[in-house]
């Protein structure tokens, strides 16, 4: 069922993102990650589903995230490289979730047609325990710039993991001190709030 289920939530989050956008025009357009499997990456009909999400929804392709975890990436194999590049020629953004969990090393990313390094949450706790904690992150933070990569803490949960994270020049955040799940009725008044007070969101998900 993860290829027919992945396919319906890849159609409904863009159907949903661009509801959002058409009721609360802003400045700065709503952006929309959506994770895929494994197993739809090797699918071969994953370039042509992630196509006609895009064309049904209407959304512009640079607005989408697909984030894809780092065990997805280990093999490196050709038919993975190419699923990738041909993703990226649809003008989508690619995204590894959950990095420091995998085996993935700085020459899989260095040939990897990515733009995105989402942190495990696991390095963000880590900087609450003293030690190497801030160091690790850190490291991970500087081989992103030179890589040009944008990043991404995960699970940020308290003021000092916020703290700590932007001052490692970390890119984005995301955690329950920032935002719980919502459903999607009331993230809408989420992002009336964010429109109507001239804030923009940098971006949304059915999700968060």
């Amino acid at each position: 069922m993860v290829v027919p289920l992945g396919r319906w939530v890849l159609g409904e989050a863009l159907r949903q993102s661009m509801a959002w956008t058409r009721a609360h025009p802003m400045e700065r357009p709503l952006n929309i990650s959506v994770n895929v499997s494994a197993v739809q990456l090797s699918t071969p009909s994953i370039v042509g589903d992630v196509a006609f999400a895009l064309s049904s929804s209407g959304i512009d392709p640079a607005r989408v995230v697909l984030e894809v975890t780092e065990s997805s990436f280990i093999e490196c194999s050709t038919p993975v490289v190419e699923t990738l590049c041909a993703l990226k020629e649809l003008g989508v953004r690619l995204a590894i979730d959950d990095f420091g969990t995998g085996y993935a090393s700085v020459s899989v990313l260095r040939g990897m047609p990515i733009d995105i390094l989402k942190i495990d949450k696991s390095f963000v706790a880590a900087v609450d325990d003293g030690g190497h904690g801030n160091d690790l992150l850190e490291a991970i933070v500087n081989i992103a710039q030179v890589l040009s990569l944008v990043t991404i803490a995960e699970g940020i949960e308290h003021e000092g993991q916020l703290a700590v994270a932007r001052d490692l020049g970390c890119n984005l955040l995301q955690g329950y001190l920032l935002g719980r799940p919502l459903p999607a009725e009331q993230a809408d008044l989420l992002i009336l709030t964010h429109a109507g007070g001239g804030t923009p969101l940098a971006s949304a998900s059915p999700e968060s």
